[in-house]
């Protein structure tokens, strides 16, 4: 009787402070996304490759690009999404000094130089370079001045010529545009000439072009009344940068998108013609799949539209090039927040090398979700199995109670 109530004490104990739980196991990640694609990887030595998104990927995507994932053997590759590629220039400008007067005072030898050309336009330099014979260290105070009199400090520097090295230029600010420039040297006991003295502008910059590429929508045409309603298909998700009319009418009408109106002609004359058939959309994004061009005829006949080339901007998601099958999915929660890699933190060190286009392949419908109705949420038996447990620790609480008062 003794061991029956201890083990009956132990069931209850079990019973009473284990933790009611459901075994889950969590599906591959890839069964969160509805639609996938595979990456027809590029073959070169390229260290990085990309994918240029695609208007049907964009479209099935949010609209953010915040759902977008890479795949390879069930791990995922991290990625940057760019929008633009790097190119740089470089300009160099020289313009000669002659020099204007030389003269010492107290402890410093003075040399005057203006430039030796005239120029319409106001110079602007990056550095004063000095060329001189012989070994010399000076300490310089660089003056600048419009017209020989009144004179700005610039700043206080160093020139040498030495066995161990030389150092024979000031750098300058781009916003100084002084026609004369005066440096003060250390030292007159020494005096120093310089053979030549010229200014340089010197600018290494860099811009971004925006990936954009255009496309031929579905487009159907529709009269309302005095209106002629061009409905353009397929530009869900997209950033338009404009939308160019095709046709062969001669027009001069007023037409609508988004709210806005824009007034384009397709003018055609013995002299010559006139034709303005582009609107601006200035990075618009369509968050519908359908857009609708709204083109006010008043009296007059409609006009026909041939077509509608819309460009929009375009976008690469780039990788490391690993060669290793790599698959794209999207189509993920709405609400998921994008990935954050350490890719991310050296992407212009990745655009400055560049990197290969590598194709798309064919968009595939995940499986595990239903096109033709809402998938219906599987039942949660938690609470069910939760109540059984209760229910099941008060039955044997009240058995052990009985049999307690038995044996007394």
């Amino acid at each position: 009787m003794k061991s029956a109530n201890i083990l009956l004490l132990s069931c209850l104990f079990l019973f009473l402070t284990g933790r009611p739980c459901l075994a889950v196991s969590p599906g591959p990640a890839t069964e969160d996304f509805r639609w996938a694609a595979t990456v027809l990887l590029a073959k070169n030595d390229m260290s990085y490759t990309s994918v240029r998104l695609t208007p049907p990927i964009i479209g099935h995507a949010n609209p953010d690009l915040s759902d977008i994932r890479l795949m390879a053997g069930g791990q995922a590759v991290p990625y940057f999404i760019n929008s633009y590629a790097v190119t740089g220039s470089l300009t160099v400008m020289t313009y000669e000094l002659a020099p204007a007067d030389s003269y010492n005072r107290d402890s410093f030898q003075y040399l005057d130089y203006k430039l030796s050309s005239e120029y319409s336009d106001d110079i602007t330099a990056t550095a004063l370079h000095i060329a001189a014979a012989g070994q010399f260290v000076k300490d310089i105070a660089l003056y600048g001045s419009y017209d020989g009199t009144h004179w700005d400090f610039i700043k206080n520097d160093s020139v040498y010529q030495v066995e161990g090295g030389r150092k024979l230029s000031v750098s300058l600010l781009p916003g100084e545009k002084y026609t004369r420039y005066r440096l003060r040297l250390s030292g007159n006991q020494e005096p120093v000439s310089f053979s030549r003295v010229w200014l340089e502008y010197n600018l290494d910059t860099v811009s971004k072009d925006y990936f954009v590429e255009t496309l031929t929508p579905a487009m159907s045409v529709r009269q309302e009344g005095k209106t002629t309603v061009v409905a353009l298909d397929g530009l869900k998700n997209l950033t338009l940068s404009e939308i160019e009319l095709q046709t062969g009418d001669m027009f001069k009408r007023e037409v609508y998108v988004n709210g806005s109106a824009r007034t384009l002609y397709n003018l055609v004359f013995a002299g010559g013609g006139y034709r303005d058939l582009t609107i601006p959309m200035n990075g618009y994004q369509c968050l519908s799949d359908r857009l609708e061009l709204q083109i006010h005829n008043g009296d007059d006949l409609p006009i026909q539209p041939d077509a509608v080339a819309v460009s929009y901007l375009a976008y690469d998601v780039v990788f490391q090039n690993t060669q290793t099958p790599v698959t794209l999915y999207f189509g993920g929660d709405e609400h998921s927040a994008p990935p954050r890699y350490d890719i991310m933190s050296y992407k212009e060190y990745i655009l400055a090398e560049g990197y290969s286009r590598s194709a798309v392949g064919e968009i595939s419908e995940s499986p595990v979700f239903s096109t033709e109705e809402e998938e219906t949420a599987a039942p949660d038996y938690t609470p069910l199995f939760n109540i059984t447990i209760v229910a099941a620790a008060v039955l044997l609480t009240a058995v052990l109670v009985t049999r307690l008062k038995k044996i007394k």
